[in-house]
């Protein structure tokens, strides 16, 4: 019934055209709306898995974490240091040049350094 009031408002809008060329024209009309929304689809996209890793750089530059908020200070806490000093002590070597840098959602041994 829709493609029959289609071609209706078709036919009233262009009446010197054949059924053939009607019906064509309602396809192709029926075409471009899908493809005028396959933009607003694509928006709408989700993420396939709501437990998957944040990119450690878009967790520091757009999701408000920081450096030490994890367990990226870990090297120094080990030992008993505060955060605070461990983030004095880290941020160049692990914060700065590595964490805010990794651009990529991959694990991270908890200890970095390979010593007892």
């Amino acid at each position: 019934q829709v493609s029959e009031g289609l071609a209706l408002h078709i036919d009233a809008l262009l009446p010197n055209l054949s059924s053939r060329q009607l019906s064509v024209g309602a396809v192709m009309m029926k075409s471009i709306a899908v493809a005028a929304l396959l933009p607003v689809v694509g928006a709408l996209r989700v993420d396939s898995d709501p437990c998957a890793c944040v990119n450690w750089k878009q967790a520091y530059t757009s999701k408000g974490a920081r450096c030490g908020d994890g367990h990226e200070l870990f090297h120094e806490t080990r030992k008993g240091h505060p955060r605070w000093m461990a983030r004095i002590v880290l941020d160049l070597k692990f914060c700065q040049t590595f964490f805010n840098v990794l651009d990529a959602d991959w694990c991270v041994n908890l200890d970095h350094v390979n010593e007892p």
